[in-house]
Order: structure tokens, then C-alpha cells, then sequence
């Protein structure tokens, strides 16, 4: 009887430890952009809207990559693949260890820096991480970011309107860095 029941719960245990296993790989599959690692957009809005339940302020950053259309063109797809998943480690890098980086589509990411006041200091180390050396570099072409950033509550109270602020920004990072030549990494701190 003891020997049965304690094969019994061997099985069970097994059983959980399999389902355990298979929802954290569907958790992976839901909230990880699996190209970069990075979280995804689904990611990002979730934990914008948790942030902003609690009420706390904090920061977005938004970034566009500059000349990623020229990799993909001349070098293909592949080449773009590898400028994406190296723009997620310079993110990695470049961020506070309690920010958090997120894809959210082709060649957009944006950042969550949980005290607001440190996202100008990110944005930073960003354009830093960029420029060195032209970092993210295929072939001929380097690539670097437009950035724009926002904070809540100043600049939106939803995921949306923090994301439209920073992205307004980011595009007259952008229009401005188009104007200068070479390409600085000034970005647009809000």
C-alpha cells in the first residue's frame, strides 16, 4: 500500500512538473519576441498598464532603428535578423538592471525604466551604447536609433498615450538627426 501510494504520487508529481513546464513555454511563446528575447508588445502593454495601476511614476523609451531598411535591402533579411537581435543586446546592456526591454514590431523597441527620473540617464547610456565604435554595424552601413521618451503621468495616463508621446518625439529626433550630418545620437528627452 505505502509502495503504491508513493508510486502514486511520483506520476503526480511528474505530471505537474511537465504542465509546469509546458505553461512556462506557452508563457515564453505569449510575451517573448522570439527573434531578440526581448519581450514583445503584448509584453509591453501589460506591464505599462500594471504600472500605471499602481500608480507609480515611471518612463517609456521609444526607439525607430535608422537605415535598418538599407541592411535589409542590400544585405537581405537574414543581415536585418542579426542587426535586430544585436540592437536587443545593446538595450540589454545599456539599461538599468530593472528596466526592461521590448520589440514591439519590425525595427521599433521601446524600454520600461521604472523610476521616471532615470530615463533621461538611460536614454543616455543608449546613445552612448550606439555610438561606440558605430556598434551595430552591417557591411557599410551602421545603424543607429532615433529616441523619444515619456513619463507617466506627465506625458499620458494609458499605455497608448505614452507610447504616442514618445513616439512624437522619437520622429523629431529623427527629422532633426536627418538634418545633421554625420548622425548624432542626440535623442529627445522629455
Amino acid at each position: 500500500m505505502k509502495k503504491s501510494m508513493n508510486f502514486l504520487l511520483g506520476l503526480f508529481g511528474q505530471q505537474r512538473f511537465r504542465r509546469d513546464r509546458e505553461f512556462e513555454r506557452l508563457r515564453k511563446l505569449a510575451y517573448e519576441d522570439e527573434l531578440t528575447g526581448v519581450g514583445n508588445f503584448r509584453a509591453f502593454r501589460e506591464e505599462a498598464v500594471r504600472r500605471i495601476g499602481l500608480g507609480k511614476r515611471f518612463g517609456v523609451l521609444y526607439l525607430d532603428l535608422d537605415r535598418f531598411k538599407a541592411v535589409n535591402d542590400r544585405y537581405g533579411h537574414l543581415a536585418g535578423d542579426r542587426v535586430l537581435r544585436e540592437v536587443a543586446v545593446v538595450l540589454r546592456n545599456a539599461a538599468l538592471p530593472a528596466a526592461h526591454a521590448y520589440r514591439l514590431g519590425g525595427d521599433e523597441f521601446a524600454l520600461i525604466v521604472p523610476a521616471a527620473e532615470e530615463t533621461s540617464m538611460v536614454l543616455l547610456r543608449l546613445q552612448r551604447e550606439f555610438d561606440i565604435a558605430k556598434r551595430v554595424r552591417i557591411g557599410s552601413i551602421a545603424v543607429s536609433a532615433s529616441m523619444g521618451s515619456a513619463r507617466f503621468p506627465e506625458n499620458g495616463r494609458t499605455a497608448t498615450e505614452l507610447i504616442d508621446a514618445a513616439d512624437r518625439r522619437m520622429y523629431a529626433d529623427k527629422a532633426r538627426r536627418k538634418e545633421e550630418q554625420p548622425y548624432s545620437l542626440a535623442g529627445s528627452i522629455c
